[in-house]
C-alpha cells in the first residue's frame, strides 16, 4: 500500500498479488495552500477507493476478481519515505515528504508518532511551522 503526493497530486497504489491498481483525483485539488487536508485511502477487497476532504474521487480503481482479500500485511509502515531498499517503481517520488500530518488513521486507529520505532530526515512531533 503506497500513497504519494506527486506533482500535488494525491496518489494510492496497492499490490494484491494479481497486479499493482491505483487511484488518483480527476480534478486538481490544491494541496500545499497551508490549510489541513483530509485523505481517506480505503482498499475493500478488489476496490481501491479515496477521498480528499470528503468528497469521493471517481471511479474507484479496480483489479481482479471480487474474491480477492489479500489486505493483511506484516510489513511496516512507512510514513513521509521509505529505506533506499524498500524503494518499488510505482513509488514516483524519490524524496522524503516536507509538510505536515496530523491525526493518522490505519483502520480507524489513531497512529500516535511519538510511538515510531525510528524517524529519518527533520522530523518534528505534535507541532507544524508553518501555523
Amino acid at each position: 500500500f503506497l500513497i504519494q503526493l506527486v506533482n500535488g497530486t494525491v496518489v494510492a497504489h496497492v499490490q494484491n498479488g494479481v497486479g499493482v491498481f491505483s487511484i488518483q483525483p480527476n480534478e486538481k485539488h490544491e494541496l500545499c495552500d497551508g490549510q489541513w487536508h483530509n485523505i481517506e485511502v480505503t482498499k475493500a477487497k478488489n476496490v481501491l477507493m479515496m477521498k480528499v476532504d470528503q468528497k469521493d474521487v471517481t471511479p474507484p480503481a479496480r483489479v481482479g476478481d471480487r474474491s480477492d482479500d489479500k489486505t493483511d500485511t506484516n510489513d511496516p509502515l512507512y510514513v513521509g519515505g521509505v529505506p533506499d531498499d524498500m524503494k518499488t517503481k510505482e513509488l514516483v517520488v524519490k524524496e522524503t515528504y516536507v509538510g505536515c500530518m496530523r491525526n493518522l488513521k490505519v483502520n480507524d486507529i489513531d497512529q500516535d508518532f511519538r510511538k515510531a520505532e525510528r524517524f529519518s530526515g527533520g522530523v518534528i512531533i505534535d507541532t507544524c511551522p508553518t501555523n
